[in-house]
Formats: C-alpha cells, sequence, structure tokens
C-alpha cells in the first residue's frame, strides 16, 4: 500500500482525516514538476522569419523546451551537428537552401531526428515532397500552437519509447 505522510505534531482528533496535504503518498522517485519534463528535449527551430521565430521560442520555452533558432538552411546543417537536437522545426523557405534539401541532409546525418515542416506551403504536392523527403510531420503557416505542441508531445513520446528500448 501506499505510504502516507502524516505530521509528528497533528492536533487532529482521532477519527478526522488529516488534510489533503498531509495525506500525500510520499515521493518514490526523483520530484519532476512537470512543466520541466520537456527540458531534456531540445529543439531546433529553422525559421528566417524573425517574428515567426521569435514566437516559436518564446512558445517552446514556456513549455519547457531547450531551443536552438538557425536563421539559416547551412547554420541549421552546423547547427545540428553541433547541438544534438531531438526535434526540428523546419520552414521550407530559407534564404540559402531550400527546406526540403536541408531535411534532405539533416535526415542523411541524423537518422533518428524528429524532423517536422512548419511552411506556408500547402499544396498536396509540397506535403509529399516534404514528408518523402524525410519528414515526419508537416503543418502550415499560420501556426496553429496548441496543436504543434500536441504533435511536439506525441513525437516526444515516441523518442522516449525508442530511449526505453534501446541497449544502455
Amino acid at each position: 500500500g501506499a505510504r502516507y505522510r502524516t505530521s509528528a505534531t497533528s492536533s487532529h482528533s482521532p477519527g478526522v482525516r488529516a488534510p489533503v496535504s498531509e495525506r500525500l503518498p510520499e515521493p518514490t522517485g526523483p520530484s519532476v514538476p512537470l512543466a520541466t519534463l520537456a527540458v531534456m528535449t531540445q529543439v531546433l527551430v529553422v525559421e528566417d522569419d524573425d517574428a515567426i521565430g521569435a514566437l516559436l521560442e518564446r512558445s517552446l520555452r514556456s513549455h519547457g523546451y531547450e531551443v536552438v533558432w538557425a536563421r539559416s538552411g547551412q547554420a541549421a546543417v552546423r547547427a545540428a551537428q553541433h547541438e544534438t537536437p531531438d526535434m526540428v522545426l523546419l520552414d521550407l523557405g530559407l534564404p540559402d537552401l531550400d527546406g526540403v534539401e536541408v531535411c534532405r541532409q539533416l535526415r542523411s546525418g541524423r537518422p533518428g531526428l524528429v524532423i517536422i515542416m512548419l511552411t506556408a506551403r500547402d499544396e498536396e504536392i509540397d506535403v509529399v515532397v516534404g514528408l518523402d523527403a524525410g519528414a515526419d510531420d508537416y503543418l502550415t503557416k499560420p501556426i496553429r500552437l496548441g496543436e504543434l505542441h500536441a504533435r511536439l508531445r506525441a513525437h516526444g513520446r515516441r523518442l522516449g519509447a525508442a530511449d526505453e528500448a534501446s541497449p544502455r
């Protein structure tokens, strides 16, 4: 059974239940606030638009993610090599390399990396090309932050399952 905290100086009469805070089970593992569970997940944001990049960075950080922001395709490839992100949010319209090419390079160098394309390109052919280039997911702008975070959590669950399944 669960052990309950009791107060040595409890002034409660016999038969009267202690306040909920005194009846909580003893912690059995490391205590980590729920909001910080994502802090171990690093997200590489690849976005050349300052307003969108800043919005993504603020939103991700507020949900406990560590964020690295690259403003070009070449910077994204370098960051993926040096920062070891777990996930990438990748815009397709970048100033130096097309996002599809960046995706191919990231996928070839880091096969297990979660890549989510986040772009204004919403034609079916764009989605198909992006997914075939190696993206795990494809979201169109304007950004719906609730949906983005739900997808990040879903991909994070898969990352966690893969980590648990891999030998240590």
